[in-house]
């Protein structure tokens, strides 16, 4: 009851009816954000279907319930109908482990295994362009992976542009045009319960001149996604200034123990 009253709250709030989107996102409405591309307005809705898993090896032979995490894209059209142009996971990979599908970014588990969150918009690439940030944790023996999304309109395709990884945790916080990843840091021979240091702050920008992630400093696992065409996704000439200030930003960051806060800016 409590999500269907969160639904509808959203839905009034966003000023349209699940009529108005083509076809209406799956599943019960979790969040959605609005930002803008190249093609105009658009609309990310993050909802969650009911699907069955195989049972486990020597549990009883009962399906498992449980809710497989959805993203959907929508396009505003000029007759007011928001239209969807991207979808993942694939229609094709409600299953306990999902397989890409050539218009699938994000490889999404069902919930029992990783939770996902929508965290905010940020112009990252320059120009008005607008890209949607994502979180994901995957669930594991130990602490689990965090993951964090950088999708985008690229071309006229929506795609995952760069993702950011950890053990245990990692956030983001949009600074600008820059990307804040705050997370615990570990040394190659540190235990998962004991980070070398507990918070830190990594800044994660991107240079349009050589269509290139930067982060300073390099603390977390990125990886520049792979567009459909096998290039890294191409990005405005623009926004040097941009660039300089995150460069600086992340310049200014330094490593100190300092408990609870781990990582510091410094003036």
């Amino acid at each position: 009851m409590r999500r269907l009253l969160a639904a509808a709250v959203l839905i009034a709030a966003l000023g349209a009816s699940v009529a108005s989107y083509l076809p209406a996102p799956p599943g019960r409405w979790l969040g959605a954000l609005q930002l803008r591309d190249s093609l105009g307005l658009a609309r990310a809705v993050l909802s969650e279907v009911e699907v069955s898993l195989p049972p486990q090896p020597g549990a009883p032979r009962v399906p498992r319930q449980v809710e497989q995490p959805l993203l959907s894209v929508y396009q505003r059209q000029p007759s007011g109908v928001w239209l969807r142009t991207f979808l993942s996971p694939g229609s094709s990979g409600l299953a306990r482990r999902l397989v890409l599908a050539v218009r699938t970014a994000v490889p999404f588990l069902a919930q029992e295994h990783q939770q996902v969150t929508l965290v905010g918009v940020a112009h990252l690439l320059g120009g008005r362009s607008q890209q949607l940030i994502l979180h994901t944790h995957v669930e594991g023996a130990d602490c689990g992976r965090a993951a964090i999304w950088v999708l985008g309109e690229r071309g006229g395709r929506w795609q995952a542009l760069v993702t950011a990884q950890n053990d245990c945790s990692l956030r983001a916080s949009v600074a600008g045009s820059c990307l804040l990843l705050i997370g615990p840091y570990y040394l190659p021979t540190a235990p998962l319960y004991h980070p070398t240091v507990p918070q830190a702050v990594a800044v994660l920008s991107y240079d349009g001149a050589t269509a290139t992630w930067e982060q300073q400093p390099p603390l977390f696992e990125v990886t520049p996604r792979l567009s459909r065409t096998g290039s890294r996704a191409p990005g405005p000439t623009g926004g040097e200034g941009f660039l300089q200030s995150c460069r600086k930003l992340g310049v200014g960051l330094s490593l100190r123990r300092t408990g609870s806060e781990g990582v510091v800016l410094s003036g």
